[in-house]
């Protein structure tokens, strides 16, 4: 086996048995190109478009260049890879090159016939899968195919019009999400058609306005909004750029049309450029992130937009950071918390003051709530616990200021374990007293301490009827 067929078989499993090598089977022997793993929140369309119907007769003109191409000495036509890939049995053609070459390792002809019957059981794979709206499979395998045959034009024909077809299919999907004012659908379902095709004008100027509308009902000024759309107004409804754009389409070589675009998109740019530097300063990152975004449709070549646009979204991202530390803060969800504010200090070059507030919040609401915890045990009367609690308070502070010290803790501590210890003696002292009256005046001093330490009221009251049924009532 040759080095070339090893990659090949590889790459995209194509064998001697006409069988795809990670296990596929039946129909889908010789699968090639790796799998895409993104999928669209919506069906993609089911009307063909023209270009895709017009490249039906692409298809057979490929696989008569492939047919063509092919030479075999093999007099019987059903064992020709090329009268096999000329009558549309690919799987089979792909199996006999795949033969053929292993039997002839050493002959680049064998190799030839087995790369182009593949590209034409590719091509044709891809066709159907094109027809059948899955566009991202049928994608993956016309570039598999030029990829073993870069010079076949019928390839680059189906890989433009499947992008055609889905850069179309997510403008529509992100003119549907915008027209019902859902404008995160719309930017991800109109950046999402910039990947497939980054020159769409009316994506570009969806996508730019859905970025000024969401930056506006996010909070931002009116000014700043108003300001946004007759800057971006004036551009589109000129549309320099777009008229640059078509002159030079018909006519390649224009220089003066390629400088006047050129000078059209840097002025434009420019002047986003400048409207989210101010935002940057003002803080409103998410804002300032469209307007680099816009700047960046704009003109693609400028690098400060597109250093800007990176610094905004990682701003922007730990502004959300902030505000989820904030929430978690606020709902005591402490580790989450902290969590979210390491996770945005690590983001942020400008927001470092904002979360270093956010850390010492934390901090406080940390120990708050132990406060209120030992707080309620001392209301409770469960003095012991509550000095455990106050204890709590002063270790977590320690731990989180490097101070033994939060509010009036240390008092209200140190009252406590003296109200405990002046209980506890009184309560033994009761052991070395027989006088009732004594005992009665002795637990009355301990029910003002610690009221509800141990049987003090039973005892209080047991001693009480005792007495009274006497007649030998003690002053109070």
């Amino acid at each position: 086996m040759t080095r070339a067929r090893a990659e090949l078989i590889a790459r995209h499993g194509f064998g001697a048995g006409g069988r795809h090598r990670a296990g596929n089977q039946g129909r889908r022997e010789g699968l090639a190109g790796a799998r895409v793993e993104r999928h669209s929140p919506a069906p993609l369309m089911r009307t063909k478009t023209q270009s895709c119907m017009k490249l039906w007769g692409a298809g057979a003109l490929a696989a008569m260049w492939l047919a063509g191409a092919c030479t075999t000495t093999s007099t019987e036509a059903p064992h020709d890879p090329a009268w096999l890939i000329a009558h549309g049995h690919f799987q089979e053609a792909v199996r006999i090159s795949a033969q053929q070459h292993e039997a002839h390792p050493d002959e680049p002809q064998f190799e030839r016939a087995w790369r182009r019957a593949t590209v034409a059981l590719l091509l044709d794979q891809g066709r159907k899968l094109t027809f059948e709206d899955r566009d991202l499979e049928a994608l993956d395998k016309f570039r598999a195919a030029q990829e073993i045959e870069p010079e076949l034009p019928q390839t680059q024909n189906w890989i433009d019009a499947t992008l055609d077809k889905l850069a179309t299919h997510w403008t529509t999907t992100a003119q549907e999400w915008h027209s019902k004012n859902n404008l995160e659908q719309a930017i991800e379902a109109y950046e999402q058609a910039l990947t497939f095709r980054d020159d769409r004008l009316n994506a570009k100027q969806g996508l730019s306005r859905a970025l000024l509308q969401l930056a506006y009902r996010n909070g931002k000024s009116d000014q700043y909004y108003k300001a946004g759309v007759d800057a971006l107004d004036e551009y589109w409804l000129y549309q320099a750029s777009h008229g640059f754009d078509s002159s030079l389409k018909y006519k390649e070589d224009h220089e003066r049309a390629g400088e006047r675009k050129q000078q059209t998109a840097r002025a434009v740019a420019d002047e986003r450029v400048m409207q989210a530097m101010r935002l940057e300063e003002d803080g409103q990152f998410a804002a300032a992130r469209s307007e680099y975004r816009i700047a960046t449709l704009v003109d693609p070549t400028h690098v400060e937009a597109k250093d800007g646009l990176e610094r905004a979204r990682r701003e922007d991202k730990a502004a959300e950071c902030l505000r989820e530390a904030e929430r978690r803060t606020m709902h005591g969800d402490f580790d989450k918390a902290e969590k979210a504010i390491a996770d945005g200090t690590a983001l942020t070059t400008r927001q470092a003051e904002a979360f270093e507030a956010a850390r010492q919040d934390l901090v406080e609401a940390r120990m708050q709530k132990l406060y209120d915890n030992a707080k309620s045990h001392e209301k409770d009367r469960d003095y012991e616990q509550a000095v455990v609690g106050y204890e709590a308070v002063l270790v977590e502070a320690e731990r989180l200021t490097g101070q033994r010290m939060f509010k009036d803790t240390i008092a209200i501590k140190d009252s406590l374990e003296q109200s405990v210890r002046d209980a506890k003696a009184i309560y033994a002292q009761l052991d070395t007293v027989t006088d009732p009256v004594e005992q009665l005046r002795l637990l009355r001093k301990l029910e003002v301490i610690w009221p509800e330490y141990l049987d003090v009221r039973r005892r209080i009251a047991v001693l009480e009827a005792a007495l009274d049924d006497g007649g030998d009532q003690p002053r109070r």
